[in-house]
């Protein structure tokens, strides 16, 4: 998709791909990057791609914020131990 990585999850769906994988959560922050840092991802890109790309991230950021969605979570994670151990990694 050009510069960056595109991977959709929401609280819940992240929750569940990690207790799944063996991991229980510590905490969960969502927060919202600026347009501008979105774009510059864009910048050397060839003039057409350019334009396709900052168009598709427009449509995309405005309907998050009319939404009141966030473009950028950070998950704090930490490995369980062994089945039945109550350690973890």
């Amino acid at each position: 998709m050009g510069g960056g990585h595109s991977i959709c999850f929401d609280r819940r769906s992240i929750s569940n791909l990690l207790d799944r994988c063996g991991f229980d959560v510590l905490s969960i922050r969502q927060s919202t990057y600026g347009l501008r840092i979105l774009m510059e991802r864009f910048e050397k890109m060839a003039f057409l791609k350019r334009l396709v790309m900052s168009a598709g991230t427009l449509i995309v950021f405005v309907l998050g914020r009319l939404l009141g969605s966030s473009n950028h979570m950070t998950v704090y994670s930490v490995k369980r131990g062994p089945q039945g151990s109550g350690e973890r990694q």
